[in-house]
């Protein structure tokens, strides 16, 4: 899961990624020039079973940035029966200059 957008306008592309072991975080790594990448983490989960399954880019309030759509959950889980209350999906909208 490592889609590609320039989340800065800065007209270069950076790209996204999800690190989901133990701890579930969202990275953006912007791209500085250079062959060079600036890491930095948008969200990060309070809850270690959050599970991540997906990470998506798309502009869902028509601002002209790019948002990230992340979903999460786990159905094979051992001892939850259906959907875990947090199981879902989060909408990291994108407010410019690296704020999400």
């Amino acid at each position: 899961m490592t889609p590609v957008a320039d989340f800065d306008r800065d007209g270069k592309p950076d790209f996204a990624a999800v690190i989901a072991q133990e701890s579930q975080e969202i990275h953006w790594f912007q791209n500085v020039g250079g062959g060079n990448f600036q890491d930095h983490v948008v969200w990060k989960s309070p809850n270690e079973h959050f599970n991540s399954s997906g990470l998506e880019i798309a502009d869902l309030n028509g601002d002209g940035l790019p948002d990230m759509i992340y979903s999460n959950g786990d159905g094979f889980d051992r001892g939850f029966f259906g959907p875990a209350p947090w199981h879902g999906l989060q909408w990291l909208e994108n407010r410019g200059g690296g704020n999400f």
